[in-house]
């Protein structure tokens, strides 16, 4: 259940870098960490820079593992990393392009890079949701569920309107059996604008876990009502249905 951040996540990465990357500097007051690097006379309108760089990729794949779907035209993948961690290099304080950085690191495989940007980061711009969602991600992946609920119980304090903080802080609840308190975590998130279908089934999974199999359904029912072609969806409701649904996994 837990949520996809790597284009803010996960690649917050300028079409959506600039739609998701560049807002959530907005979300986080962080708009004037897009200056330039003092250090470097190179770096020089880095929005626009990072827009190029990213173009290359389908709008459609901007929400999911950069590296994984296939780029427009002669340009690949490793090239778009190239370009994006050179801009990385000329403007460090440069939010959007770190973190874009970071989320191509993290879709190449290179976790311990993702990890590097990512820490530098939020050295110096701690209130960015994104940033610490996919940190939190990498914490999940090395097996420290404490240090990522707690990187996200910390930004929830500084951001308490961002409502994939509460999803992925959820998702964590879910993983350590805190059934009650992931329901009441996505409850929140839903009312500070988590999309209602993802909502939807996550508190499927969450109920599932409580053994309320006729509340599961209805979630699930409503998830494939907002959105007819999500498989999880529809392979959880058929197994309950038919009784035969495994304890859901996260």
């Amino acid at each position: 259940m837990i949520p996809d951040l790597r284009s803010s996540t996960a690649a917050a990465r300028a079409r959506s870098l600039a739609a998701r990357s560049v807002s959530a500097v907005a979300l986080a007051t962080l708009t004037g960490c897009a200056a330039m690097n003092p250090a470097s006379q190179e770096c020089v309108d880095p929005d626009r820079r990072l827009a190029q760089a990213l173009a290359p990729i389908p709008p459609a794949h901007l929400d999911g593992p950069l590296c994984a779907s296939a780029a427009r035209g002669e340009v690949s993948c490793g090239m778009i990393r190239q370009r994006v961690n050179q801009l990385a290099n000329l403007c460090p304080r440069h939010a959007p392009t770190v973190l874009a950085a970071a989320s191509l690191a993290y879709d190449g495989g290179s976790i311990s890079t993702a990890q590097q940007y990512l820490d530098d980061l939020l050295s110096w711009a701690p209130a960015y949701p994104e940033a610490v969602m996919l940190r939190s991600r990498l914490a999940l992946q090395d097996g420290n569920l404490r240090l990522a609920r707690r990187l996200l119980e910390q930004e929830i304090q500084r951001v308490p309107n961002h409502p994939g903080l509460r999803e992925m802080l959820a998702s964590l609840l879910y993983l350590q059996r805190q059934y009650a308190e992931a329901r009441a975590t996505l409850e929140i998130a839903g009312r500070l604008g988590a999309p209602g279908w993802r909502l939807s089934y996550n508190l499927g999974l969450v109920e599932e876990g409580l053994g309320n199999d006729e509340i599961a359904e209805r979630h699930y029912a409503a998830t494939l009502d907002a959105r007819p072609d999500y498989g999880p969806a529809r392979v959880r409701l058929e197994a309950l249905r038919a009784g035969a649904a495994p304890r859901p996994r996260p």
